[in-house]
């Protein structure tokens, strides 16, 4: 199930995260906001913040950062902060 949303201050991308199976993390799927073309995903320690960078270009989900390219259509693979 979903359990929080938000769009990228650009408003081009939109995250979704949920909980996964393990019930100890979560994950952030991302869309470019205007195609619905899925983007890719961040797993990230469940409750912890998570929030797109003033400039769109980075999300950062717990201690995941995350590069969003809507030009190849790709979250580059989350590296710890």
């Amino acid at each position: 199930a979903i359990t929080e949303t938000g769009f990228s201050p650009d408003g081009r991308f939109v995250a979704a995260g949920s909980r996964t199976s393990s019930g100890s993390t979560a994950t952030l799927h991302v869309w470019e906001a205007a195609t619905g073309r899925p983007l890719g995903r961040v797993e990230y320690e469940l409750r912890a913040p998570w929030g797109f960078a003033a400039d769109s270009r980075q999300l950062v989900a717990g201690n995941q950062r995350a590069t969003l390219d809507a030009e190849t259509a790709e979250v580059a693979d989350p590296q710890p902060l």
